[in-house]
């Protein structure tokens, strides 16, 4: 499994595409009520990096969306062994003894990749890696292109698009962080072992 983000916006970079100003005010229930005066279902929406992500990554990357895909492996075992013996007379009627032996192994690694957007003659030496910008493909769209979960904060409609689909059918290209100078989380392991002897005295 794995966690996926599609960028979208009306240009590449914060220097291009449209600028929106957003009114608000506080409802009774103090939640915040938008009032945006962009149209955020025009087909002006394109597929990007609206913010520019990718671009402090070198070699500079139009980053359109990511992957992360974290993996956890868990091993535990437990092995006890003990002996009883017992006594026909005296203050106990019998005594146990043995050890008590954990094993844990815990491994973590997550893999991360860009997505760009092919353009044609892309190359891992091109920069920046990826198109600016690609339109939504009509066969990507949900719900007749928008949708409007954000109603209830005052957002209006917003466009609506499989991003898997997109990932499945090739619009996306996907480079691994580990090619660029981005840093990407530790991978980690913890091997653990707990021995515990023990004597048990029963009446």
């Amino acid at each position: 499994s794995f966690l996926m983000e599609s960028y979208s916006g009306t240009g590449y970079t914060t220097a291009n595409g449209a600028t929106d100003t957003i009114g608000f005010n506080e409802l009774s229930n103090g939640l915040l009520y938008l009032n945006p005066t962009l149209n955020y279902a025009s087909n002006q929406f394109v597929l990007t990096d609206p913010q520019g992500w990718g671009a402090g990554a070198h070699p500079s990357i139009v980053q359109a969306g990511f992957i992360n895909a974290p993996r956890t492996t868990d091993y535990i075992a437990d092995l006890r062994a003990g002996l009883k013996r017992d006594f026909e007379s005296g203050p106990f009627s019998s005594v146990q003894f043995g050890i008590d032996r954990k094993t844990r192994n815990k491994t973590y690694f997550i893999g991360q990749d860009f997505l760009t957007l092919p353009n044609g003659s892309q190359t891992f030496a091109t920069t920046p890696i990826g198109a600016q910008t690609a339109p939504i493909p009509t066969a990507a769209l949900v719900n007749g292109g928008s949708c409007d979960p954000l109603a209830f904060m005052g957002v209006g409609p917003q466009v609506c698009y499989n991003s898997m689909y997109l990932l499945n059918n090739g619009y996306y290209t996907v480079f691994p962080t580990s090619l660029s100078s981005i840093a990407s989380p530790p991978n980690w392991k913890v091997h653990e072992v707990d021995t515990t002897p023990y004597v048990q005295f029963n009446l």
